[in-house]
Order: C-alpha cells, then structure tokens, then sequence
C-alpha cells in the first residue's frame, strides 16, 4: 500500500490547511482519497492563528507530494 500526503490548501494567513492522502495498490491503483481539514489554535488567545515561523514557511513552500509505503495495519504503538 502507498500512502501519499498532498497539501490541498493553506489560507493566506496560515490558520487553516487542508491535507489530502491518496491511497494506492502497489501496482499504482488509487483505491482511497481522505481529504482533512484543520486550522493552527494559538492556545493563549484561544483561536484560530497563523501558523510559527520557520513552520509556516515550510508549509507555503510545500508544493511537492509525498509518498510513503505501508507494510498494512499497525499494532498500537508500532510504526505501520
């Protein structure tokens, strides 16, 4: 199984992102797509704020996908 991780959107400010992760076969088939949305929380002031530098930086400067491979499911605590 691959498991990719793609940044599908980030907010001029840096206080939300959405991540998506394609999943596919070893042979390239794209059999899942899971698209997750978040927002940064600065816990002091209780709301959504832009993400810390160099962090934010980073993520503005993402424009590559990643992909890992997974062995299969994972026991709690192991890497998978």
């Amino acid at each position: 199984m691959l498991v990719g991780i793609e940044l599908a959107g980030l907010s001029a400010d840096g206080t939300r992102f959405r991540i998506r992760n394609p999943f596919q076969t070893e042979e390239g088939k794209l059999v899942a797509k899971v698209t997750s949305t978040g927002g940064w929380m600065d816990l002091n002031l209780r709301k959504l704020g832009p993400l810390p530098e160099p962090c934010g930086a980073c993520w503005r400067a993402w424009d590559a996908p990643q992909t890992s491979r997974s062995s299969g499911a994972s026991q709690p605590g192991e890497a998978g």
